[in-house]
């Protein structure tokens, strides 16, 4: 499947008088999120988003993401945008993936792995995201306590599984 992702950006908790720090860097076949999570002033993350473009959704399928990931053995948050109009409001979703120290681990996302969030407050209770409206993806880290990180992404890829509604 074609997908387009655009430009990464750094949003840390600077936005609201935090202290962290991130650093987001892109070469032709891996991405590295990488910096200092500070709880000073009430801060406590750091995180990067891009948008997305996907092609056409083929009927009878599903989406799932996979991402191929090096990390330093903490937890961190992808995070998905969604917005299935101009008229909505745009709707976040999280789910959780906790790396090994300096190992290469393959993880695979279906809908049902997002929690809708808005600043900080859960809504587990609310329909997990519809993935062919993805508008921007994202990593996060907020652990709630201040450290250092380094995340090394090798992949995302988007991929429909066809399914016929029989056994």
């Amino acid at each position: 499947m074609m997908v387009n992702i655009g430009i990464w950006q750094r949003i840390n908790d600077t936005v609201m008088g935090g202290c962290s720090n991130s650093q987001v860097e892109q070469s032709q076949h891996q991405l590295q999120f990488s910096g200092a999570v500070s709880i000073d002033n009430n801060g406590g993350f750091a995180s990067i988003k891009a948008p997305v473009t996907l092609s056409e959704h083929p009927s009878h399928a599903a989406l799932t993401i996979t991402m191929r990931v090096r990390g330093d053995g903490l937890r961190y948050q992808f995070r998905l945008q969604t917005c299935a109009s101009l008229l909505d409001q745009p709707k976040s979703y999280k789910a959780y993936f906790t790396t090994t120290v300096n190992q290469w681990q393959t993880l695979h996302f279906v809908a049902e792995d997002f929690i809708e969030s808005y600043r900080g407050q859960d809504y587990p209770n609310r329909p997990a995201p519809d993935l062919t409206e993805i508008s921007h993806i994202g990593l996060l880290i907020a652990n709630q306590c201040a450290q250092d990180f380094q995340l090394i992404v090798s992949d995302i890829e988007f991929n429909y599984n066809r399914f016929d509604g029989t056994d």
